[in-house]
């Protein structure tokens, strides 16, 4: 991986909404050239006299963020009505259910990426990164062993590889840095979604 700068760390500090002892917390990062968007609420902790975050929140990058804009944007009317009468639930959340289908599959479309190798650090055979535009790079360990061997291989060969390589990192965009899973959900969930999204690629690039 490379090494941090101050960008990976990025805090672009806090928009707070409502209460100045109890808000939510609009807090935009990038951590490892990824960007996310925290919402959140936090209270104040009358013993340390400090306003602390709760567990109550989501950290979002790009594309969840967009999916669930796009999802609120379509249905902002009906999302009022909803407030205002919960016995229009069952038709709303159909539509919702409908919507949220078409984006998630999208999520799993084949997407282009970028391709390089450089001499990396840590002993690992390859990492992925993202651009300023949140584009996909994956990147070869040119001091790896497996290096060596992936320039021996077919062209066929090699692209099934980068295939597997770049499902996998974006796979694993449904969870962030601050996430705690379970092996065992870990498991079930990484594995089914980077089938589905390798899945895509395979076909792409029959």
């Amino acid at each position: 991986m490379s090494k941090n700068t101050k960008e990976d760390n990025f805090d672009g500090g806090d928009i707070n909404i409502g209460p100045e002892n109890f808000p939510i917390k609009l807090q935009f990062k990038i951590f490892q050239n990824k960007k996310y968007l925290d919402i959140r609420k936090w209270y104040l902790d009358r013993k340390k006299s400090e306003v602390l975050p709760t567990k109550k929140g989501i950290s979002l990058s790009d594309y969840q963020f967009n999916e669930i804009l796009e999802i609120l944007e379509k249905n902002k009317l009906d999302i009022k009505k909803w407030y205002l009468d919960k016995s229009q639930f069952e038709e709303f959340k159909t539509k919702l259910t409908k919507q949220a289908e078409v984006l998630r599959k999208i999520s799993e479309d084949a997407r282009k990426y970028k391709l390089n190798s450089k001499k990396i650090s840590k002993n690992k055979f390859f990492e992925i990164s993202y651009n300023d535009k949140g584009e996909m790079e994956l990147i070869f360990n040119e001091k790896h062993s497996f290096f060596s061997q992936y320039n021996k291989l077919e062209k066929k060969e090699k692209k099934l590889i980068e295939n597997i390589l770049i499902s996998f990192g974006q796979s694993m965009e449904i969870f962030d840095n601050e996430d705690k899973v379970v092996v065992s959900d870990l498991q079930e969930i990484l594995i089914q979604n980077w089938a589905n999204i390798l899945n895509n690629y395979v076909k792409e690039n029959k």
